[in-house]
């Protein structure tokens, strides 16, 4: 596996604190082509997390002293807007062509709202006297998300096209929150040993996938294909369900605790604890794993889009972000700075991020550029 290491160029410094940070920072591979241009979004005295990213829009929610409130940055204008300012709380976005899903406390429960970029008109998905918690995943305008009954926790999937409301769980056993591609749907959940299930939206067909002596959790789903984690004495394997056959497969069979996969077009990324914590890929075409990573450092996070694999790694006593190529089988470390830099997501090629400037968290971009501007055509950061 070839490393790659990287070079500063065309840089605009500004002084923040003991702390030096450019805008925007070039990052350029030693094969010469590889270059990342790295913006930092947001620049203010409040927290901003929970970042999402999709087609080069990212979105994320922030505490502005009062409440938190959702926002959406646009990279191709690197405009931001602030969605929601309404002194209540806003949390948990989600995005996908160019509209965002959150949950908004209404005054006496949480509920479900969509806004939409091209008409910037907000809807308001749910209105009951349930606790509507999420949204836990969004595609395609279909929405899925939990929600507390009285009893325990029930699935839930909206239909953009009809704006119906489908009750996907009714049980007396805690459902855990859904993921969705597609039209189909995914979870863990049971009363005893957690089991995984599949609802599929056209048909309204649920699945049990799992009924075995395993605790089943953290399913993910694309194309339909399915994956997650199933604690076994103590340990931990990653499993693969196809959908079209209808076959299990186990992924991974080892004394090591293999936890939390991501999956995208057939391949799967996660972390495994071997003394430290170390990230894996497993690519269904070829039937091949490869380890990412192998350091005493742990290193969190995985996330996968189109065989790219971002995560985040401890790196001279504070976390930066790295991320992985399949095709070209090559590492390259996003950035080097002296913050604490978290929870990278990857669509594209574009890694969004936040990272602890030494007062609170600010929200980071870095997307592929073959041509970086000269220092005159720099500019700053940007501030919501």
């Amino acid at each position: 596996m070839l490393i790659l290491k990287k070079t500063k160029i065309g840089l605009v410094f500004i002084v923040l604190g003991l702390m030096i940070i450019s805008f925007p920072l070039y990052i350029k591979a030693n094969d010469g082509n590889t270059i990342y241009s790295i913006t930092q979004i947001t620049n203010n005295i409040y927290d901003d997390n929970g970042a999402q990213i999709h087609n080069g829009f990212v979105t994320w929610n922030a505490y502005d002293g009062n409440d938190h409130e959702i926002y959406l940055y646009d990279h191709s204008s690197q405009t931001t807007i602030q969605i929601t300012d309404n002194g209540l709380t806003d949390v948990s976005p989600h995005i996908h062509n160019e509209q965002v899903v959150w949950s908004g406390y209404d005054g006496s429960d949480f509920e479900i709202f969509l806004y939409d970029f091209a008409s910037q008109l907000t809807t308001q998905i749910t209105d009951n006297i349930e606790r509507d918690d999420g949204p836990s995943d969004f595609h395609n305008g279909f929405v899925t998300w939990s929600a507390h009954d009285g009893n325990d926790y029930e699935n839930f999937i909206y239909d953009p096209n009809t704006g119906i409301i489908t009750q996907i769980t009714d049980n007396d056993y805690w459902d855990n929150p859904p993921k969705l591609h597609d039209g189909l749907v995914t979870w863990s959940g049971g009363d005893d040993t957690y089991d995984i299930f599949l609802y599929d939206y056209y048909t309204q067909v649920t699945t049990q996938i799992t009924d075995n002596t395993y605790r089943d959790y953290s399913p993910t789903i694309h194309n339909g294909l399915i994956t997650w984690f199933g604690y076994h004495g103590g340990l931990a394997e990653i499993f693969l369900y196809d959908y079209t056959t209808g076959t299990t497969s186990q992924i991974t069979n080892d004394y090591n605790t293999d936890y939390y996969p991501q999956i995208h077009n057939g391949q799967i990324t996660w972390g495994k604890s071997d003394g430290g914590i170390d990230i894996f890929l497993y690519d269904l075409a070829s039937d091949t794993t490869v380890r990412i990573t192998d350091d005493s450092i742990h290193a969190y996070w995985p996330n996968i889009h189109n065989g790219q694999v971002t995560w985040q790694q401890m790196d001279d006593g504070h976390w930066d972000i790295f991320l992985y190529d399949f095709s070209s089988d090559t590492i390259i470390q996003i950035n080097d700075d002296s913050l604490d830099d978290n929870a990278p997501v990857i669509h594209d090629g574009m890694v969004t991020w936040w990272g602890f400037d030494g007062s609170d968290y600010e929200l980071f971009i870095a997307a592929p550029s073959n041509t970086p501007p000269t220092i005159d055509s720099v500019t700053g950061p940007l501030d919501p």
